[in-house]
């Protein structure tokens, strides 16, 4: 459809409640976006998720309010989430 663009992403299960992500996206106008997250379950409905999420030129109008998946924001993000 007339663009280009490049992923690499990827997620790994440590088996212990923790999944850690990572990802490359690159769009061909040079805006290149990457990612490190992880997950763990806290048990009990507990969740605490960890994200560092980086737009190379977020001046620049990409499209993007949040990359990769996961749709992590750019910057880092803690969040606790609790079900009941």
């Amino acid at each position: 459809q007339g663009s280009d663009v490049t992923k690499l992403e990827g997620s790994y299960d440590m088996g212990n409640g923790l999944v850690v992500y990572a990802g490359y996206i690159g769009l061909e106008n040079d805006t290149d976006d990457q990612y490190i997250g992880a997950s763990y379950d806290l048990g009990g409905g507990a969740s605490l998720a960890l994200s560092y999420a980086d737009d190379v030129n977020a001046d620049e109008a990409d499209g993007d309010d949040d990359i990769g998946a996961q749709g992590y924001q750019v910057g880092t993000t803690v969040a606790l989430t609790f079900a009941f």
